[in-house]
């Protein structure tokens, strides 16, 4: 949805049909103190590094997927970096991590998580998909 207009065209026909918007909770950013490894207790979120918080495509992301938005800070991907399945010199070189995509969602799922595969991209976006170490689900 970063950097296209067709999630706001999609929202404003969702609004038009019900009056209001239709994710008003769905965004909620969390703080530098590990605050979400307490209060996120949800099954599915968008996150991502806190230097995207003014990034509009993540925040209207979160509202068309009805997610929570989880800005995590750099130290929390830096940590599983070892655990990455791809890596960019050029993503490297702006964020300090080689795969924001797949760090945050490891970051995002828990200790033990895991990838369930390398990062997708296209022109606007990239994303990964982890699971928890619990999920016993392949």
């Amino acid at each position: 949805m970063a950097g296209s207009d067709e999630g706001s065209s999609r929202r404003q026909r969702l609004e038009e049909t019900s009056g209001k918007d239709p994710h008003p909770t769905a965004l909620r950013e969390a703080a530098f103190s590990h605050e979400w490894e307490k209060e996120w207790r949800v099954e599915k979120a968008l996150f991502t590094i806190e230097s995207k918080r003014g990034e509009e495509g993540f925040h209207e992301a979160a509202r068309l997927l009805n997610m929570p938005l989880v800005l995590l800070p750099l130290a929390a991907l830096l940590a599983r970096e070892d655990e990455l399945l791809t890596r960019s010199p050029r993503v490297a070189a702006l964020t300090g991590v080689g795969s924001v995509a797949e760090a945050a969602a490891l970051v995002g799922a828990g200790p033990g998580s895991l990838l369930l595969g390398p990062r997708i991209t296209s022109a606007h976006a990239t994303c990964a998909i982890a699971r928890n170490a619990l999920d016993e689900s392949p």
